[in-house]
């Protein structure tokens, strides 16, 4: 039965094609999209049908989860805790040093030990763009020195051939015994369109490689969204959106606590213009909110010293007024105002046996208010040449609103009355031929600040499973700084592309935990504290090579290759750097039906910090086989797809996965969808 299987899915081909594009909104003002060319730098992933057909091998399938596009990203890894809810990284940056923004709206998690970054609440189903940026290119979404992710989910449709139109599907994967559905309906008028998706994932604990089954690995979502948009005129429109994600059940075997629930409310109103003449090209205003709440807790593991409780929450509303202008032929500007306000909340309740609760805030009631403004000038300074050119500039005011939250700081010394101010200023400069040549370069040059997080200010006995020790904030601690140099070479034929980037960051006044041997741990068996703090400096080098070939009429190549090196002011190994890592795709296609395979292999990571929890990590090399076919009646498809994933079956686990958790083994999976 097991071989039938196998042989069935290696029959079967991937992705639908000859799929023509067409404008998803005829008539309205807006631009249509198109086809993007992937840079290392700006990489945009669009889903189906307008997704790029290199951007596809980001997609291993119709079901993956938004995680599965970015860990295949050049310059973007995972922090793995779980299998869900995974922590982008940006060249060996994390958490505050990159910012995530999800439709130009500002959302921060709720969770101490990030087991809820932004990216989860975005499917790829109602994904319209992913776009990383890395450096300072990223500031247009906040103050940085890592660079952004950007998650732009999909507009309802205008003026389309049929009024309604929409998809659904089903798939199964075998490693976790999981079920994924997934649903998409488009209703369109004249002037007025709905758009409505949604997802719901049910996953058991998985199998690993070495037939080991990793307990509380399992986890459910439900993601529902909901997009509205009204054109007002030939010249602007209205667009509402609605975003609602709901998990439970959701085990994280790299630490010693579960998620009972996580529960997401995003918010967003926005005005479109789009003038018919004049310098002013496009104008968005928006206002928006968004909470989560999020609850972890320990009732279901076994042998616990002492039962917890740590609820979180994370309340967001702001505004942003954009505007993109046409200075003159080649020269476009961009303008952003923003504003928002973030508070925080993270309590913890322990219940000893025998005795009274005890009780604290391990985020004491942060609030953070944040204006800013950004520039971005493109344009030609000569007949050869294409200057970019951004600037932005926050300002940001954090306060703890609660006395027993600054009374538990006082504690240590800290008298945290009234504000804390940060002004953060960014700036990036970028150089390139003016004209498209089969030989390209890039040259960018940077500078960024960034806030500390609430954690890194405010945190009160937040516990480190990877290290073991529990962690305390500084509320006096400064803003950390980015020096960064960026140089890029593209070379183009007919057959292909190939892009390699090369990149330096000096980083003044890096901020990194250190053990205080004064200070006693909360947590029953932590090691001891460590307290935020600047290190004198800390630098980050590394390179990143993709290429897209194409051979003959039905064959395509793409790798890519991603390395970073980051040492501290002793020339010790930074925490959370991965290795050298490969991930080489070759497809084979038809008009109905492809088949392709994928190797992702990684070495071994020896620069490591012991101190931090980190251990040698071995070198891996896994395989993953891919399929499906597609049948087109008039209006109408079906899509089958199916895969191998892990092929033979290899025990492995990469550098950013906490305690060496393994990850999953051989994995059979089986997809089907209809588009009507």
């Amino acid at each position: 039965m097991k071989t039938s299987a196998l042989l069935l899915l290696l029959v079967w081909g991937l992705i639908p094609k000859g799929m023509a594009q067409s404008d998803p909104c005829p008539g309205c003002p807006c631009p249509s999209d198109s086809l993007r060319t992937l840079h290392l730098d700006e990489i945009v992933v669009q889903s189906r049908p307008e997704l790029p057909s290199l951007s596809r091998f980001y997609q291993t399938s119709q079901l993956a989860q938004t995680e599965d596009l970015l860990a295949r990203m050049p310059a973007c890894h995972l922090i793995r805790r779980g299998s869900f809810g995974m922590e982008p990284l940006i060249r060996g940056l994390s958490a505050g040093q990159i910012n995530v923004r999800i439709d130009g709206m500002a959302i921060f998690s709720a969770c101490t030990d990030k087991m809820d970054p932004v990216t989860v609440y975005v499917e790829p189903n109602n994904l319209k763009n992913l776009e990383i940026k890395t450096g300072t290119r990223g500031s247009e979404w906040g103050a940085t020195i890592g660079g952004s992710v950007h998650l732009q989910t999909q507009d309802p449709v205008l003026n389309a051939d049929r009024p309604w139109m929409g998809k659904i599907g089903t798939g199964f994967q075998s490693a976790a015994q999981s079920w994924q559905h997934q649903l998409n309906f488009n209703y369109t008028q004249r002037r007025l369109g709905l758009r409505l998706n949604g997802v719901y994932r049910q996953s058991q604990p998985y199998r690993a490689g070495n037939g080991q089954t990793i307990a509380f690995s399992q986890f459910n979502k439900a993601n529902l969204g909901a997009s509205l948009k009204y054109r007002l005129n030939e010249q602007s429109l209205l667009k509402a959106s609605v975003l609602l994600d709901e998990a439970w059940d959701m085990g994280y075997p790299a630490l010693p606590m579960d998620v009972a629930f996580a529960r997401a409310r995003i918010y967003g109103l926005a005005y479109e213009l789009y003038p018919a003449k004049g310098k002013l090209e496009f104008l968005e205003t928006k206002v928006y909110f968004n909470q989560i709440h999020h609850l972890m807790d320990d009732t279901q593991r076994p042998e616990v010293q002492i039962h917890m409780d740590m609820p979180g929450w994370s309340k967001t509303g702001g505004a942003y007024l954009h505007t993109e202008w046409a200075l003159a032929p080649q020269h476009q500007l961009k303008a952003r105002l923003d504003f928002y306000q973030n508070v925080v909340r993270a309590e913890m309740t322990m219940y000893p046996e025998g005795e009274a609760p005890m009780f604290m805030l391990t985020w004491p009631d942060a609030r953070r208010s944040v204006g800013a403004v950004f520039l971005a000038y493109q344009g030609k300074i000569s007949s050869r040449l294409l200057l970019e050119a951004q600037t932005r500039l926050d300002y940001a005011l954090s306060r703890l609103t609660s006395a027993f939250g600054r009374n538990q700081l006082a504690v240590f010394g800290y008298a945290v009355e009234g504000n804390i101010a940060h002004v953060l200023p960014t700036v990036h400069l970028g150089l390139r031929p003016a004209s498209e040549k089969k030989w390209q370069w890039r040259a960018n040059l940077g500078y960024g600040q960034r806030a500390p997080t609430v954690s890194e200010m405010f945190g009160f006995y937040l516990y480190n499973r990877l290290d073991g020790f529990d962690y305390l904030g500084l509320p006096t601690l400064k803003t950390e700084a980015s020096w960064q140099m960026e140089a890029s070479l593209h070379h183009r034929t007919k057959k292909g592309a190939t892009e390699l980037s090369l990149f330096y960051h000096y980083l003044p006044a890096y901020i990194l935990a250190d053990v205080d041997p004064n200070l006693s741990a909360m947590t029953p068996g932590a090691r001891g504290v460590k307290v935020y703090q600047h290190i004198p400096f800390a630098q980050l080098l590394g390179a990143e090579l993709q290429t897209s070939q194409t051979f003959g009429t039905h064959w395509q190549w793409v790798g890519q290759w991603k390395f970073t090196l980051g040492q501290d002011h002793r020339a010790q190994a930074l925490p959370l750097i991965p290795p050298l890592k490969s991930i080489q795709t070759l497809r084979y296609q038809r008009p109905r039906w492809s088949l392709q395979i994928e190797q992702e292999a990684a070495l071994s990571q020896t620069r490591f910090r012991e101190d931090f929890g980190e251990n040698q990590t071995p070198a891996f090399m896994i395989f993953h086989l891919r399929g499906s076919y597609h049948w087109q009646f008039r209006t109408q498809s079906i899509e089958l797809s199916g895969g191998i994933e892990n092929l033979t079956d290899q025990p492995y686990w990469e550098h950013l996965d906490w305690i060496d958790i393994p990850r999953p083994g051989l994995n059979l999976y089986l997809n089907l969808f209809y588009r009507f």
